[in-house]
């Protein structure tokens, strides 16, 4: 493997664009070299190959969890893993977290939605690193309003996919394949929305996430009843989008400050 640069290095592994899009122009802005993929195979044909400074893993990976993936990690020979924060949407089990933090070295666990910086002065913290929490120059704020109004963009797309989901479970209750796709969107969207500043959809996101959760768990049908409650989460998730709530700025002069959704408040 090669050598650590002076300049510190991250893997992110997480299956959502929209997250990598968030921690690299925070990684970048903050010195480090970001690297991001998207399954737990293509992170650890890296880890194999070269080191990095810190490791951030996504509980929920295309190929496998994040635990299986940490797991898989030890089992390579002469493979040492560097500081790992285990960052998830959906994650408080117990047995597992003691799991992750004494038989796997996990440093930190990160619940989403969490702003990008934070993330970025976790990690600092993880590896002993200084971390700066200058303000933001208008190049970097300009960049992330650009990746923010693409991400409302995508979010917007993913509406029609969602609505066809739901189409699809009023027509039959039992799909359990719409209702798993169902669960991947709303998934993503509770764990991004947070970091683009919005707050409350996250929040809308991860209770429809459980909701969708303890029904495949169940293994039964979805109801009228909690399908009228999906529409609702729908339409709820649409206007917290189009109409975040934002706090006046006292000093126009100041950068624009936002109380739970915006620009500030997520990077």
């Amino acid at each position: 493997m090669s050598n650590l640069k002076e300049r510190p290095s991250v893997l992110v592994i997480d299956d959502d664009n929209a997250i990598h899009d968030a921690l690299r122009l925070s990684f970048n802005e903050a010195g480090w070299d970001y690297v991001g993929v998207l399954t737990g195979a293509e992170a650890l044909s890296l880890l194999k190959e070269r080191d990095f400074s810190a490791v951030i893993i996504d509980g929920i990976l295309p190929d496998m969890t994040g635990v299986e993936l940490c797991r898989a990690a030890r089992a390579v020979p002469g493979l040492k893993m560097p500081p790992i924060a285990f960052l998830s949407a959906f994650f408080k089990e117990t047995d597992t977290l003691r799991e992750l933090f004494v038989d796997m070295g996990v440093g930190i666990v990160l619940h989403k939605p969490r702003p990008p910086r934070e993330i970025v002065r976790r990690a600092c913290e993880l590896v002993k690193s200084d971390y700066s929490d200058s303000s933001l120059t208008p190049e970097s704020m300009a960049e992330f309003a650009e990746i923010r109004a693409l991400y409302i963009e995508s979010f917007f797309e993913k509406a029609t996919a969602i609505e066809a989901l739901l189409e699809s479970l009023e027509l039959n209750p039992g799909d359990s394949a719409s209702l798993l796709s169902l669960r991947n969107i709303v998934h993503k969207i509770n764990g991004s929305a947070g970091s683009y500043g919005f707050a409350r959809v996250s929040l809308g996101a991860a209770r429809w996430e459980r909701e969708i959760l303890d029904i495949i768990e169940s293994g039964l049908e979805v109801s009228a009843d909690e399908l009228r409650g999906f529409c609702r989460r729908f339409e709820d998730i649409k206007v917290d989008f189009q109409s975040p709530r934002h706090a006046d700025s006292k000093n126009s002069g100041e950068e624009p400050c936002l109380t739970s959704q915006g620009l500030c408040a997520s990077f």
